[in-house]
């Protein structure tokens, strides 16, 4: 599929990031139509190129026409588009194996779901990322940031899964119109976004609640006891947000939350959710606190487009 592709990525060193992605797109394309560096014009050559990856404070600008560009802001991002490719999912993840990225946004394939009547608000990553379009990918210490490795496996996405530790995951398939492929990855994208029910723990999280319990040093464990209520997705996101972010500080390192419920059926409603967030799931049963998520495996569901369609 040939269209505009246009792609956000970050990683750990965002300078050598933007000269991979310079070397594999655009060593060949000459010298750019335009170069800025912090809006300031520069005459482009590999040198200045460098010098200005070392000293700029906000963002390196390149553009050639009738080839597309690449940019880094803020140290945090390095974005780029071409202005034709042949978008292959296979063959994408076959790039971003070489790369040294850790997070990678996809902007749609369809300008139709930015009509001015009715704009479609896709969730993103933030941090400049780009809205979810067709694809969203992860490599190394990316994981990180999902809420569990099972949340990639059950979503309702197709799994390219590649060399280097690196995933991508594809929204919708390649070969539709933009209405069906709107349909197909509406729900992906909210559970790759930034929402309460979502998978991805974003950076600055804010919480909005305390999940009180009961620390245990001896297995860097949150003991949270429950009876009567319903334990919401965003609790449980707040509380992976507190595992990665080692919320309850220095002195108190953090492994896992484990929710204990005093009733087998309470715990059971909740279990699938627990699962697949990696939080423990236990009952009070007979008196004793039984553990209920090291033996649940789910059947996988997912959509059919996922099965069926062919990419490549």
């Amino acid at each position: 599929m040939k269209t505009d592709f246009k792609v956000g990525i970050s990683g750990p060193d965002n300078k050598l990031l933007y000269n991979e992605v310079f070397n594999k797109f655009f060593q060949q394309a000459g010298n750019p139509a335009e170069s800025f560096a912090d809006d300031k014009p520069f005459k482009f050559n590999r040198e200045t190129l460098n010098a200005k990856l070392q000293s700029y404070k906000r963002e390196v600008f390149l553009r050639w026409d009738n080839l597309g560009y690449l940019t880094t802001i803020n140290d945090s991002i390095v974005l780029f588009g071409l202005n034709e490719y042949e978008v292959n999912p296979v063959d994408v993840l076959k790039i971003l194996e070489t790369f040294s990225f850790e997070i990678a946004s996809f902007s749609s394939l369809h300008h139709q779901w930015l009509n001015p009547v009715e704009p479609y608000a896709a969730p993103s990553f933030s941090n400049f990322h780009l809205p979810h379009g067709w694809a969203c990918a992860f490599k190394g210490n990316g994981f990180k940031r999902l809420v569990s490795l099972q949340w990639l496996d059950y979503g309702p996405w197709k799994q390219h899964i590649g060399n280097s530790n690196t995933q991508l995951i594809q929204f919708h398939e390649m070969n539709v119109d933009a209405r069906t492929a709107l349909q197909q990855a509406t729900t992906g994208h909210k559970l790759m976004g930034i929402s309460d029910e979502g998978g991805f723990i974003q950076s600055d999280y804010v919480y909005k609640y305390n999940n009180p319990g009961l620390y245990e040093s001896e297995n860097e464990l949150l003991k949270v006891i429950v009876h009567g209520l319903m334990i919401t997705k965003r609790q449980m996101l707040d509380a992976c947000a507190l595992k990665l972010y080692q919320g309850l500080g220095k002195d108190k390192p953090l492994k896992n939350v484990r929710y204990i419920f005093m009733t087998e059926e309470e715990a059971t409603h909740h279990l699938h959710d627990l699962w697949l967030r990696n939080l423990q799931c236990y009952a009070i049963i007979k008196g004793k606190e039984i553990r209920l998520d090291d033996q649940y495996h789910p059947e996988t569901k997912k959509p059919e487009w996922t099965i069926n369609s062919v990419d490549y």
